[in-house]
Formats: C-alpha cells, sequence, structure tokens
C-alpha cells in the first residue's frame, strides 16, 4: 500500500490481521527472569554477568530475529494459523513446545518478551506462538548492567 504522506506520522496504523494483542508492558518478575536467564546463559564467563538493565525502549521485532531457526523445528512461519481451526490452537501449541501455555490464549492482552544486550531473556512461548501465529511483537529491549 503507497500513501502520497508518511500516514506514520499523522496516524497510528493498525495492522488488521493481528489475532494477538500485546501490551507495550513488561513485568517486574519477566524482567528479574530475564536476567537470571541472561546469566545462566554465560554462566562461563562471569565477568560478563548482569545485576540489573536499564530500559531503552520498545521496538517491535519478526519472531524470526529472536531465536535460531532450529528453535522452530522446521516449523514454518504462520504454520498454526495456517494448518489448524482455532479451536485447536492451544492444544496444537502445547504439543509443539511440549508445554502447558493455555494461558497465553487465554489472555487479553500478552505482556512483551524482554531481551538484554541482544538475547532474548524471557518470552520464549510468546516468541513462539507470533511465529506460529504469522505475527511481529513488541519486545522490550534492555542494556545490561554490572
Amino acid at each position: 500500500m503507497t500513501f502520497k504522506k508518511d500516514v506514520n506520522k499523522l496516524y497510528k496504523v493498525i495492522s488488521e490481521h493481528k489475532i494477538l494483542n500485546w501490551t507495550d508492558d513488561y513485568s517486574g518478575d519477566d524482567l528479574s527472569d530475564a536476567i537470571d536467564h541472561i546469566n545462566l546463559m554465560r554462566n562461563r564467563n562471569f565477568d560478563k554477568g548482569i545485576s540489573d538493565a536499564d530500559f531503552l525502549r520498545i521496538e517491535d521485532v519478526d519472531p524470526k530475529r529472536l531465536l535460531p531457526v532450529s528453535a522452530f523445528k522446521g516449523k514454518a512461519f504462520g504454520w498454526l494459523k495456517k494448518s489448524q481451526p482455532k479451536h485447536k490452537w492451544a492444544e496444537e501449541f502445547n504439543k509443539y513446545l511440549n508445554r502447558k501455555l493455555d494461558h497465553l490464549f487465554e489472555q487479553e492482552e500478552l505482556d512483551c518478551p524482554i531481551v538484554i544486550d541482544g538475547e532474548l531473556g524471557d518470552g520464549y512461548g510468546r516468541v513462539h506462538l507470533a511465529y506460529a501465529l504469522e505475527e511481529t511483537l513488541p519486545v522490550a529491549v534492555f542494556k545490561g548492567e554490572k
């Protein structure tokens, strides 16, 4: 779609195909979990550990940028939306990740995942869900502090 004016400056453009509703917020518990996860992943490099994180921005991200391709287990982008009726999404998604994530389908709004220093710290299930439904998602971006 082409516009003569930059409508993003005049209006908030809302995608009509979005299935998931996201907040541009994150919980303190999620941030603590993200810091713990980042430190766990860096456990062999103790000098690179972090104790806190500074909020930088909320960024709209393609889920394929947040996890390696192998994490999606050979499934195509949008596989759940394209291959399953809506009433089977929770069941199929739980099988796919071998985790019980029904609560993601029951929430009116999902908190955004957290990225610290370019690494996904919290929100793996939410990233997989956005991937399965062929959507971008907002991510809270942080810079780690020692």
